[in-house]
Parts: C-alpha cells; structure tokens; sequence
C-alpha cells in the first residue's frame, strides 16, 4: 500500500471534539520532526490515549453488536472470550465514506 499523509488530530465533523489519529503500528513519521523524535511522540501520545481509565473492552455474548467511530476511538481486535468450543465471531465491517479523512 502506497504512503498516506494524515493530520496527527482530528476535527470530528458532527460534535467538533479534536481526537488522536494515530496507528502506532504503521506509522513512519512526524512531519516536522526528526524520526527519533517523532516515534518518541507517538510512543508518548499512544501511552496517554491507552491509560486504563480510558479503555473499554468488550466481553463478547451471542448477538452482540459493537459499533465504534474511527474518528474517536483507537481499537484493536482481541481473542473471542466465549466459553463455548467453537469460539468464533462473525464480522461485518461498514464504512461511511465522507468527513474530514475522505
């Protein structure tokens, strides 16, 4: 996948809260800083946004269904924690396309 350029905060374009948008995984650089420098950042940025207090994590039942928005949320998939053998999720992913990112 090609290079993409994107702002470090975002305007949500309903509700106007600024927010992080930051991939820690696939991140290359700041602009406008050094490389050491602008890992240190996300590392930085990455450490406030995943503080206990602002973590949610989802203990999965039959029939769930979880819906998040990408402009507000940093997500990471976790194991499915059912106790039954089959211990299998069905996904279905919808995008919006429009706003600030496209």
């Amino acid at each position: 996948m090609p290079d993409v350029e994107h702002p470090v905060v975002v305007t949500h374009p309903i509700s106007g809260r600024k927010s992080l948008f930051i991939v820690s995984m696939t991140m290359k650089e700041i602009i406008g800083l050094d490389e050491d420098e602008g890992s240190k950042l996300v590392l930085q940025l990455l450490d406030q946004a995943t503080q206990p207090e602002f973590i949610y994590t989802h203990k999965w039942r039959e029939g769930d269904l979880v819906v998040w928005n990408n402009l507000s949320a940093i997500h990471t998939p976790t194991p499915c924690d059912r106790d039954d053998e089959r211990n299998e999720r069905l996904l279905y992913r919808t995008n919006v396309v429009g706003g600030p990112l496209g």
